[in-house]
């Protein structure tokens, strides 16, 4: 009876316990957790740099607009709460590759070897992958930037069809060749033709500046000029040949094997792909065969006709001895 007692009059408090647990937790906030790809970015112009700040505060800098093109060295530098994860060059990564013999060695270098600035300066399509994290009180937001830029060169033309407007900007103004195409604007632009084009872009906001672009675009593939002219049979002769463009690159497949021709002569028997490309990435491919035909000697023919003579005269004067006369 005493044990039933003490229960009864433990399960007020208990129940209290419990009910004033329910309140402070339904009363307390959640932790929040934001992760998010491509945030919507702030951005402004300040000290001769783009500034590009993320929900959380946390910003990259960069030395041009971001997704524009430029003919001058790129600098990319983030703040405080931000980082550089990747960093590629036409698909290739601008920075040296780290050895870890175990995964807490990688764990353990980590901090050390956080990447806040790149500078760029070859010329090509850069892309980049920028992440920060900022935890305080109300819990923890990380966001990931994926963005690009490229560098050209007056005497480098590119290969694309469409050019996308820098992040906030709208294009303005086209030209090719000095002459003004129609554009109704927008944050795409089609280039219609090859040639010298000069692109002109308005910030969407009154806090960036105006930007220009100069580039050339080059979509004509070069071409090879064949000596003889491809029949589309197996050759029997030699065949030579010469690019249409003087600066192409030429690569030669011999029998599936990478070979170096004397004079662009392709002279041994086998089968042979010829590619020619220039700088913008346009190629055209070429196949062949070459069987030449072995080219029999006279020499022992002549020797042969030579024995049969040698003996047709031995013949005849052996038998000439052997003669008499009644």
């Amino acid at each position: 009876m005493k044990k039933t007692g003490i229960r009864k009059r433990l399960v007020f408090p208990v129940l209290l316990i419990f009910c004033w647990f329910l309140l402070t937790a339904a009363g307390k906030p959640r932790e929040k957790v934001i992760l998010e790809a491509d945030p919507v970015l702030s951005a402004e112009y300040t000290d001769d740099k783009f500034r590009y700040t993320m929900p959380n505060g946390a910003y990259f800098t960069m030395s041009c607009p971001l997704g524009g093109i430029t003919d001058e060295a790129v600098e990319v530098m983030t703040g405080k709460d931000a980082w550089i994860v990747s960093f590629l060059e036409d698909g290739e990564s601008c920075f040296p590759q780290q050895d870890y013999h175990s995964v807490s060695e990688a764990l353990a270098s980590v901090p050390d070897h956080v990447i806040r600035s790149a500078s760029l300066e070859k010329k090509g399509s850069y892309l980049f992958h920028i992440r920060s994290t900022v935890t305080d009180k109300n819990g923890r937001e990380t966001y990931d930037v994926y963005g690009g830029f490229r560098i050209v060169a007056a005497n480098v033309p590119i290969g694309s069809s469409y050019i996308e407007a820098p992040y906030d900007y709208v294009v303005t103004e086209i030209r090719l060749n000095g002459k003004k195409l129609n554009t109704a604007g927008g944050e795409r632009a089609e280039l219609v033709r090859d040639g010298q084009y000069e692109m002109h872009f308005k910030p969407v906001r009154g806090s960036l500046p105006e930007w220009t672009s100069v580039f050339s675009r080059d979509t004509t593939a070069p071409a090879l000029i064949f000596t003889p002219k491809l029949s589309g049979d197996p050759e029997e002769k030699p065949v030579s040949f010469k690019p249409t463009e003087s600066d192409a690159k030429i690569r030669v497949l011999l029998n599936n094997t990478e070979v170096t021709l004397h004079n662009m002569t392709a002279a041994a028997n086998g089968r042979y792909i010829v590619t020619v490309s220039d700088s913008a990435g346009n190629s055209n491919e070429y196949s062949f065969s070459v069987k030449v035909k072995e080219k029999t000697s006279a020499l022992p023919y002549f020797v042969i006709v030579l024995i049969i003579v040698v003996l047709s005269l031995s013949i005849v004067a052996f038998e000439h001895r052997r003669m008499r006369i009644i």
